[in-house]
């Protein structure tokens, strides 16, 4: 497989029924499709006091897929 440069996942969570406002506290999956149709959780963080998360830098192959929870 061919490797990409390492990269961090990074981003904010937010309240879309409370003006979009930072959430603070909450728990945030990294995934990847599993076997059998269901994610495998493959690092996890949570958000914070201005709802931000990062995950830190991975090495990923061309074929990853990766979703955030």
């Amino acid at each position: 497989a061919t490797y990409a440069k390492p990269v961090t996942i990074a981003g904010t969570v937010r309240n879309g029924t409370n003006k979009n406002a930072p959430l603070p506290g909450a728990l945030v999956e990294l995934t990847q499709p599993g076997d059998g149709g269901k994610n495998k959780i493959i690092a996890t963080a949570r958000t914070d006091a201005s709802g931000r998360y990062a995950f830190p830098a991975r090495d990923l192959s061309d074929k990853d897929l990766l979703f955030v929870n």
